[in-house]
């Protein structure tokens, strides 16, 4: 049996996963986290084989949530099932080491076939995922190779942090979080923190739910 345990924000999402997951021959559902902070502390423990994870859940996600679940239980296989479409953040994803990234646009019957898959220890890859690899000039979805203090850092600019603050947190003078800053301004090619964080968010590197419509 495939125990597949479900990292969602949404409700909804969890309660409709375990329902498919209950009725599909060979698998089982192993528990649910609705944010990060509870799906951190379930991983160390955790007893189960495949994880359905959204990259968007309160408490801090991205591709960071991604890093940390990897550096506690590189055991444990990962499915990224997004609201976000798969040529946006797909590929990233993949070279982190996730074994399938899906849009939510997607079948049941996907979501399965990749989580079968991931347990398998294969990756599933979507068509439009697919061809960014054949042809890395399309889209940005290849983005620069960060190392982990460089990403708690962007991921903190991207929430829109001070500098000086990003430094109390992170126990690091305000001068070593400018040095890193300026270092991953290089590495995506630009000048000004805008343009970072639009570009963090664009290759996936950074990801935050879309703003709620008035």
């Amino acid at each position: 049996m495939i125990r597949v345990f479900v990292a969602d924000d949404h409700a909804v999402v969890r309660e409709g996963l375990a329902l498919v997951l209950e009725a599909t021959p060979g698998m089982v559902y192993a528990g649910a986290a609705g944010e990060t902070r509870e799906l951190l502390a379930k991983v160390r423990d955790g007893q189960w084989d495949v994880l359905v994870l959204d990259l968007s859940m309160p408490g801090g996600g991205g591709l960071e949530i991604l890093r940390q679940i990897q550096g506690l239980r590189p055991d444990i296989r990962t499915v990224v099932y997004s609201m976000y479409p798969e040529e946006q953040y797909g590929a990233r994803v993949l070279q982190m080491g996730a074994a399938a990234y899906l849009s939510k646009s997607r079948s049941t019957d996907e979501l399965l076939a990749a989580i079968s898959r991931a347990y398998q220890g294969l990756r599933y890859v979507t068509q439009p995922i697919a061809e960014q690899f054949l042809d890395p000039r399309s889209g940005d979805a290849l983005a620069p190779s960060l190392s982990d203090r460089e990403l708690q850092i962007l991921e903190l600019i991207a929430d829109g942090v001070r500098t000086s603050d990003i430094a109390a947190t992170l126990c690091i003078s305000a001068s070593t979080v400018s040095t890193h800053l300026k270092r991953i301004k290089g590495k995506f090619r630009v000048s000004s923190t805008t343009e970072l964080v639009q570009a963090a968010l664009r290759t996936g590197v950074v990801v935050r739910d879309p703003p709620a419509p008035d």
